[in-house]
């Protein structure tokens, strides 16, 4: 019995290190849990060169990023994530978040949101209200030759 449970935690922990999950839907979410959601992912790999970047736009809204190597890249399935905030009673909300990466792995961030959200056509898909009074969420598709890039934001 016990080889077994060893068994099954060892396969669970190889399956963790082989791939990431598809990386979260992020807008809504604060900048508190978006800095310990980028530090997790950033654990996985345990590059000392990887850290969440901090500045502002143009607005002085605040962004946080994240950028992965591209040696990394299949295992995160993409090279960058940005993530845009508004302030709101005090607190920094995320309304617009960017995931770009090689085109190869466009496919893995597709079957998540093909799984989730309802195609609006033309690349667009919007995640079904919890709520009625909830802002509507949504995902935007684009490629080159070489990469992809999803752009999900939340419309106030």
């Amino acid at each position: 019995m016990l080889n077994k449970i060893f068994f099954l935690l060892l396969l669970f922990s190889i399956s963790n290190f082989l791939y990431c999950q598809p990386i979260e839907m992020l807008v809504g979410k604060n900048s508190i849990h978006i800095g310990n959601y980028y530090n997790n992912l950033f654990s996985k790999k345990q590059n000392p060169y990887y850290k969440t970047n901090s500045s502002t736009d143009k607005f002085g809204d605040l962004v946080l990023e994240a950028s992965f190597s591209i040696y990394d890249q299949e295992y995160y399935k993409c090279l960058y994530i940005w993530t845009k905030f508004r302030r709101i009673n005090g607190i920094e909300f995320c309304y617009m978040q960017t995931i770009t990466g090689d085109i190869k792995y466009a496919n893995s961030h597709l079957e998540y949101i093909k799984d989730n959200y309802a195609d609006m056509g033309d690349g667009t898909w919007e995640l079904p209200k919890e709520y009625e009074n909830q802002p509507r969420r949504t995902v935007k598709f684009t490629k080159t030759d070489k990469y992809f890039t999803l752009v999900y934001e939340w419309d106030s």
